[in-house]
């Protein structure tokens, strides 16, 4: 078996869609000793085969073929075989790469590589089903994904990939784990950008440039894949603005809102965007 060198930090970021996963892409691309590139996409897919045949050693049905250590060093060696060339030929020091979906497998990447770091990008739900509802329009009758229509579905979604982690308690409460895992704030990064980028570059180890928080120069990597769909060019490009925030107030109905609230009221009052009286309120007026 082929080793591939793996002494290179790495970053995995996640979050759910339309919560700023790819403004903190652009914010550590920036920085000239981190590459953080297009989308990779596929680390589900492959966490989720370690998995389906880590069971199969353990109930010895593959057995004869694999033990634990050796499902672990080819599933390493197989994921850093693709991102290996990147890091080498743009001469950085740190090798991230964001997936929003990248949420789902955290615990997983975190057995396969302790020593990466995790980061997971976290916006008020209101706001992410505002998103999803705009999206929804650019979609038109073309695309499928009911959570772009609906914002039930939405707000499903949004709890789901946020809380996803946490499934898998022993992991997600482990010392180690937490040690390697933070939370960022799309709100507070939009709102105070320098200190956010020096918070996360003292998480990742690496020394804070000031070409991070310097969004409003000509932007390589735009994705065809957006569409103008998910993203328009524009969008994209955009620095850090905090036009979006609380954007929910204009463009959701009334009743998208307290749907929202029955769903996540627990969890805007966790994670600071509004009180529990303010949350009571809301529904009280249902």
């Amino acid at each position: 078996m082929i080793n591939i060198n793996s002494d290179f930090p790495m970053v995995f970021i996640g979050g759910c869609p339309r919560s700023g996963t790819t403004l903190v892409k652009r914010l550590l691309d920036a920085h000239p000793d981190i590459y953080c590139g297009p989308e990779f996409g596929n680390l589900v897919t492959i966490c989720d085969l370690y998995t389906t045949m880590k069971k199969g050693i353990e109930s010895e049905r593959i057995s004869s073929y694999a033990n634990k250590d050796l499902l672990r060093d080819n599933t390493r060696n197989f994921i850093l075989g693709f991102f290996r060339s990147s890091f080498v030929e743009s001469g950085v020091s740190v090798f991230a790469e964001k997936t929003p979906s990248n949420v789902r497998c955290f615990c997983t990447l975190h057995e396969l590589f302790p020593e990466a770091k995790f980061i997971q990008v976290i916006r008020n739900p209101l706001d992410v089903v505002a998103s999803y509802l705009r999206v929804g329009k650019r979609m038109g009758n073309s695309w499928g994904n009911i959570n772009f229509f609906s914002a039930l579905e939405a707000v499903k979604h949004w709890k789901q990939q946020v809380l996803f982690p946490q499934r898998f308690k022993e992991v997600f409460n482990s010392q180690a784990f937490q040690e390697s895992y933070c939370e960022v704030k799309y709100e507070d990064i939009v709102s105070s950008p320098e200190a956010m980028a020096k918070s996360i570059c003292d998480f990742i180890d690496i020394k804070f440039n000031s070409k991070m928080i310097d969004l409003d120069k000509p932007l390589k990597g735009y994705s065809k894949s957006f569409c103008g769909i998910f993203y328009t060019q524009e969008e994209y490009i955009r620095g850090f603005s905090k036009a979006q925030v609380n954007g929910w107030q204009e463009s959701l109905t009334q009743e998208d809102i307290r749907l929202v609230l029955r769903e996540t009221g627990f969890y805007l009052h966790k994670f600071g965007y509004m009180s529990k009286d303010e949350v009571k309120s809301w529904l009280d007026n249902d």
